[in-house]
């Protein structure tokens, strides 16, 4: 913890280098990388096309099929549908907003735990009309 002012100095390192052997020293441990399934691979590819079609760097991605994908193989999964929602809201497709409205709802009945995080982004995306890149 520093008290004071202002820092002038800091040294990444150990604060008494003969404690320490910083020359033969192993690593005892590796980063435990997960293993991602096939299913989840897909998702991944999901979320990445929405991502360029929102960039603008692939806009030849279905969105209908992508959503018709998100509610045939990943049926708990909202977060995809809600930037769907969003896409569907600023290009004024009003029909495709309204399938997406409706499985959500259906998300939330099945998945009741859900149901705030849905609403909270649902209401974000009324509220502002588009979700900030981050």
């Amino acid at each position: 913890m520093a008290v004071g002012e202002k820092i002038v100095a800091a040294f990444n390192g150990p604060a008494d280098l003969s404690s320490f052997d910083l020359v033969t020293h192993k690593i005892s441990s590796t980063t435990i990388k997960p293993i991602i399934s096939p299913a989840r691979k897909k998702l991944q590819l999901l979320y990445h096309q929405i991502r360029e079609f929102r960039e603008g760097t692939n806009t030849t991605i279905s969105r209908n099929k992508v959503f018709k994908e998100v509610k045939e193989h990943y049926p708990k999964d909202w977060l995809l549908s809600i930037e769907l929602y969003e896409l569907a809201k600023n290009n004024n497709d009003t029909s495709f907003a309204e399938d997406i409205l409706e499985h959500l709802e259906e998300v939330k009945q099945q998945h009741p735990d859900l149901g705030h995080l849905i609403d909270d982004g649902i209401d974000l995306v009324d509220a502002v009309g588009a979700i900030p890149n981050g």
